[in-house]
């Protein structure tokens, strides 16, 4: 659960510093993510995180908490680094207009 929750913030900050804010009732959410129980952040993370209807519906059926965990680990894991990436590309096109001015 702290590795899932470790993805969830770097999700979070990385969000934060591409402008990408949540919506106040998302980043609500993700404050409020820890006095909830298991299911309550697997639906957190399918309805933020999870495009796919059907593989929200997935993981929201998933009798085994550690293997929903797991997944959710994985979503939240892919989704920071594709931040990254957007984070590294955005970072090396502010540097370069800089140099040309």
């Amino acid at each position: 659960m702290q590795l899932v929750e470790q993805h969830l913030k770097n999700v979070t900050m990385l969000s934060e510093k591409l402008n990408q804010n949540l919506t106040g009732d998302h980043h609500q959410s993700l404050k409020l993510s820890r006095l909830h129980s298991a299911a309550s952040f697997s639906f957190l993370v399918a309805r933020l995180f999870i495009e796919d209807r059907l593989e929200q519906q997935t993981l929201l059926q998933m009798d085994d908490t550690a293997q929903r965990l797991a997944r959710e680990g994985m979503y939240l894991e892919r989704r920071s680094k594709y931040l990254a990436a957007i984070a590294a590309i955005k970072g090396a096109f502010e540097h370069l207009s800089c140099n040309e001015k």
